[in-house]
């Protein structure tokens, strides 16, 4: 083994610690394990699991063949047993004994060798011209000593002493590369899943919403996708910032998980933790029995249907009758009944604004990597306004970053198109597109995002697969 050759091994090792995508990293193995042993073909498999290994990439310089990876030619090789039918380790196919034996295999012929069995070899030379001789088969261990891959390498010639070397020891780097690759998906993968928990559990608490949190990320990234597409913006996200408005999206509506749930699924403005229009009613029921006369009490039955019309927003406690029948009412319930525009008093409202200064204190708390550092900065500011007049924090234009205005956008349509509200009926696209305009008008959101959105139809997947067929009324 010489300088150049150690050398060569080296620089592989440091390419192979310095990738992060996993299909690049294995065809970095399969090709520096080529290059050093001098082969001219070779197959990469990964251990799907305790029982089958699977083909990831097979390559042949001799036939111009290269499978998997990172190419657009899938293999179309099912995957190969560790075990037999009935349980005993698979001694005949030389993957599998290297798996489970977790030993190197050198075959100087595979046309001469007993101990396995070609045939699959012998098909595949009869299909292509390709004459298989020698064949070294190395597994690929974790630190644990699991075997994660296998590398499979074929020359014209026997490989040497310092070639089966050097695939070992590309073989302990390649181990520790793949490993760290898989860790960092599974916590990925972890992650992920965690914020799609969150997810679920605000949308859990707030039945009325429907499945707000799980749609509004898909809007958000259609949007955010259609703006580095597009011509009319200087932005391009990268793949971490669109991961990372993503998850901006799954958690943007976190801190509702601190706003009382009757606040969240108040249906009438009387609504608390029960509906006081009960106490009101029996309070009526009460001065009609016995009721001075019955004209008082055909008056007081007829003014508990209109405070019931009240609570459901059909009607506004306002005037005479408020002189009138105030003298009844709780000064609670007054302020209830007298609103003019939906169920919640300033209070409550504030309440219920809140719940994005817990998003961002929620978030904030997070150690996201360098990637991730503006996921609560985007999440809690989806309710600021380009006017200056939204909240938390009041932000205008541009002080609002675009991934914010964009998950504005995403959570705006989802709310006006949804087809799940109990509280409303589903609006039409035509109606959900005057609304976003009108609030384009009156400042509340981006106007070059809402012309974008409508103009390349960027809803138009989202609809598709949401939407009920009769609120798609515009092409």
């Amino acid at each position: 083994m010489d300088s150049s050759q150690l050398q060569h091994l080296h620089q592989i090792g440091i390419s192979l610690s310095a990738e992060h995508h996993l299909p690049t990293l294995l065809e970095g193995v399969l090709k520096g394990a080529k290059e050093l042993t001098e082969a001219e073909g070779g197959t990469l498999y990964r251990v799907v699991d305790e029982k089958l290994v699977r083909f990831e990439i097979i390559t042949n310089d001799t036939l111009g063949l290269h499978l998997g990876g990172t190419s657009s030619e899938s293999i179309p090789y099912p995957d190969l047993p560790l075990f037999t039918e009935s349980g005993e380790p698979n001694e005949t196919l030389i993957v599998a004994y290297a798996v489970n034996h977790k030993q190197i295999v050198d075959v100087e012929d595979a046309y001469s060798e007993s101990g396995f069995d070609f045939s699959g070899t012998r098909q595949f030379d009869e299909k292509t011209g390709y004459r298989t001789r020698a064949v070294l088969t190395v597994p690929i261990l974790n630190h644990e000593g699991e075997v994660v891959a296998v590398l499979q390498l074929l020359k014209p010639t026997p490989f040497t002493k310092d070639s089966k070397q050097l695939a070992l020891s590309l073989a302990s780097q390649a181990g520790v590369a793949i490993e760290n690759q898989q860790l960092l998906h599974d916590f990925k993968a972890l992650f992920e899943s965690f914020i799609r928990v969150i997810a679920e559990t605000i949308d859990e608490k707030s039945p009325f919403t429907g499945n707000h949190a799980k749609r509004v990320p898909i809007l958000t990234g259609l949007l955010a996708r259609a703006v580095s597409a597009s011509p009319r913006f200087e932005t391009i996200f990268s793949q971490d910032q669109l991961e990372e408005i993503q998850i901006a999206a799954h958690l943007h509506d976190c801190g509702k998980i601190a706003t009382p749930s009757y606040l969240m699924e108040k249906k009438s403005k009387l609504e608390g933790v029960f509906d006081r229009i009960d106490s009101i009613e029996e309070r009526f029921e009460a001065l009609c029995t016995p009721a001075p006369t019955a004209e008082v009490a055909a008056m007081l039955r007829e003014e508990l249907e209109f405070l019931k019309k009240c609570n459901r927003g059909e009607e506004v406690l306002e005037g005479e009758r408020l002189q009138r029948i105030s003298r009844w009412l709780k000064p609670g319930e007054i302020e209830h009944l007298t609103l003019k525009k939906g169920n919640l008093t300033g209070e409550e409202r504030a309440l219920v604004e809140h719940h994005v200064v817990v998003t961002h204190q929620m978030l904030s708390k997070l150690p996201f990597p360098k990637t991730l550092r503006a996921v609560a900065e985007i999440a809690a500011s989806h309710h600021e306004r380009i006017d200056g007049r939204g909240y938390p924090r009041g932000l205008k234009g541009e002080q609002i970053l675009l991934q914010a205005r964009i998950l504005a956008i995403a959570d705006t349509f989802e709310a006006l198109s949804a087809p799940d509200r109990p509280y409303k009926r589903p609006y039409p696209l035509s109606q959900v597109f005057k609304i976003m305009k009108d609030m384009v008008d009156k400042g509340h959101i981006d106007s070059q995002l809402v012309d974008l959105f409508l103009s390349e139809k960027v809803y138009l997947p989202y609809a598709s697969r949401f939407l009920m067929p009769e609120q798609i009324d515009v092409d």
